[in-house]
């Protein structure tokens, strides 16, 4: 992986294909745990090794309540081979992609849109209620953690993989937790609407940017300050990526609700898409309703220090 202003960018070489799951058939149901021990030829002390070296030796960055670090994907249907210090992920990610291919409809060709890997130091890092416009499986290895998810509460344990569909969840604070834990999220859609720009890891677009992936902060005012560098008002392309620079800018210095901390507002979420013929000459965007769970989070205003954009 080399990194750049915008991602962590996975080499060329694609993985090979291999028997990956204990039943090639296994169903994949959103909010249902998996434990990957049972499903696949993984085993509690592989990906023990894998947590423990992953741990150890990436280099993440504060985000939010916890940290974080990413690889962007182009909707592909097999996952990069990760090299350097993110190469033992790569036994797990292979079983991630296969889980994720056996819960789409059939028909339907897989395409990845970004893995984002969080590193949870203990008990007092946490996930504030947000959703994502895209499908999702998230592994999680190292020590138990609580996940609400549309209200529900989850016991994630080593090895647990929890596949969502954009359902609201989150990761509680737990008290008195010293134990760390990384957690692993794959996310995904179909082909059909990758190709029709209805997949994003964002919940809505703009502070987090405006393309299927999120964004880290750093890199948004990074990308802010080379467009301003540029801009000179000499050409159309210039003066519109100023115009676009400067909203973003101006958003990001916004007092910022809780729920708007992570990847967009909490209170939409997106259910499953009317599963289109591809002979069918349609547009089908998702359908998006307010959440109306048991309670609803409330957005109270951030002090400035806890604003990722505080400072920029």
């Amino acid at each position: 992986l080399t990194r750049n202003a915008n991602a962590w960018q996975p080499s060329i070489p694609v993985m090979r294909k291999e028997p990956l799951l204990r039943n090639p058939g296994t169903k994949v149901v959103s909010g249902r745990l998996l434990n990957l021990q049972r499903e696949s030829f993984l085993t509690e002390d592989h990906m023990q090794s894998i947590f423990d070296d992953v741990e150890k030796r990436v280099e993440f960055r504060q985000f939010a309540g916890r940290a974080i670090v990413d690889v962007k994907l182009s909707g592909t249907s097999s996952m990069p081979k990760l090299n350097g210090p993110y190469a033992r992920l790569n036994p797990l990610l292979a079983v991630m992609v296969e889980l994720a291919r056996c819960s789409l409809h059939d028909g339907h060709e897989l395409a990845l849109v970004q893995l984002i890997v969080n590193h949870f130091k203990n008990g007092g890092n946490e996930v504030k209620p947000h959703t994502h416009r895209c499908r999702q499986v998230c592994v999680s290895l190292g020590a138990s953690r609580e996940v609400v998810v549309e209200g529900s509460v989850l016991q994630m344990k080593h090895g647990d993989c929890l596949p969502l569909a954009g359902e609201v969840h989150s990761v509680p604070r737990a008290t008195g937790l010293s134990a760390s834990r990384i957690s692993v999220c794959l996310f995904y859609g179909s082909n059909f609407e990758f190709a029709r720009s209805l997949l994003c890891v964002n919940a809505t677009n703009g502070k987090f940017g405006n393309s299927h992936w999120w964004v880290h902060p750093e890199d948004m005012r990074r990308e802010t300050a080379v467009a301003d560098d540029s801009c000179g008002g000499l050409s159309s392309l210039a003066s519109d990526t100023c115009y676009f620079a400067s909203l973003d800018r101006q958003r990001a210095r916004m007092p910022t609700g809780a729920g708007d901390l992570m990847y967009g507002a909490e209170t939409w979420r997106h259910t499953d898409l009317v599963v289109p013929k591809e002979s069918d000459n349609v547009d089908l965007k998702p359908h998006a309703r307010v959440w109306r769970g048991k309670k609803r989070p409330e957005a109270k205003a951030l002090h400035h220090a806890q604003d990722p954009f505080a400072f920029q």
